[in-house]
């Protein structure tokens, strides 16, 4: 049985660059290619630590079809489409179906105050046009906007809305509070909707059960990850490996930065992201490197 879309433990890689800025396609290959083995259910390209936002239009449909090259059937590559206008992200969201995505991830972006009415229209267009089953990306801490229970039942109603995800931390959410969220989310989707987590500090906290993880950390260290995710005799020792890390990467001035030093020390070639992303200093690359080690 084939499973339902944006489920199990999803990992999200960074996008590797060369000297000159521009995607390293054959480095990216590199980290995706061995994730189905170390039991990796499927990778979202493009999003928040793939530093989706920054990639022209040429490059982003590139960068999709040389996931779905490594990925090579064995789990589901999703693009993330966020862009600064509809059309923007109508537009990649067909280049990423003829790329052979499975999915696509949508967080609403928007240079002033965005509403349910906005959000409402913005993923009606883009289910318009392409087949793909659509997840929403939850960012209201970065994005000013938190998405209602209310909207979400009429995008699955009206949409083809398949999945959320959800932050596993917000400030002044406590467990209880999230608990309710995650109630709220799954009585507004129904039957057969995913409903995950993200940030990596939250996750490794023993969050409440979901149907997903979605997490750039498991794209370095997929084996780590796939025992916490499972709960496997491993998963204490590997929660410890992990947090490690996170918490390195939190102390940094700039996560994607952190993301690409931490890269770095595995042996992925990489420059540091675009700016105006940060790179990690040579005191919190030190940090990273000795986390990993």
């Amino acid at each position: 049985m084939t499973a339902s879309p944006f489920t199990g433990l999803i990992a999200y890689p960074i996008t590797p660059l060369d000297a000159a800025q521009n995607p390293d396609l054959v480095a990216l290959e590199q980290i995706i290619s061995p994730l189905p083995s170390h039991g990796i259910d499927a990778v979202t390209v493009l999003a928040t630590s793939g530093s989706g936002v920054s990639f022209e239009a040429h490059e982003h449909a590139a960068i999709i079809a040389q996931a779905v090259t490594a990925a090579d059937g064995r789990m589901p590559v999703y693009a993330g489409i966020t862009a600064h206008s509809t059309p923007a992200v109508i537009a990649r969201a067909q280049a990423a179906e003829e790329a052979g995505a499975a999915g696509v991830i949508l967080a609403p972006f928007s240079y002033l105050p965005i509403g349910d009415s906005e959000v409402r229209e913005l993923v009606a267009r883009v289910c318009d046009v392409v087949d793909l089953p659509l997840a929403f990306y939850n960012k209201p801490a970065q994005l000013g906007y938190d998405i209602s229970a209310d909207t979400l039942d009429y995008l699955v109603t009206h949409a083809n809305l398949r999945a959320i995800k959800e932050p596993s931390r917000l400030p002044g959410r406590d467990r209880d509070a999230l608990e309710t969220r995650l109630a709220e989310l799954r009585s507004a989707g129904g039957p057969g909707f995913s409903i995950g987590l993200s940030g990596d500090l939250g996750l490794l906290d023993e969050p409440p059960t979901v149907d997903a993880w979605h997490t750039g950390l498991a794209a370095l260290l997929p084996a780590e990850y796939r025992a916490v995710w499972t709960q496997s005799p491993d998963a204490p020792a590997a929660r410890v490996a992990l947090r490690r890390l996170a918490e390195a990467l939190a102390a940094g001035q700039s996560p994607l930065g952190g993301l690409h030093a931490a890269a770095r020390a595995q042996g992925t070639p990489t420059a540091d992201p675009r700016g105006p992303a940060l790179p990690a200093t040579a005191e919190e690359t030190a940090a990273i490197t000795a986390s990993l080690s």
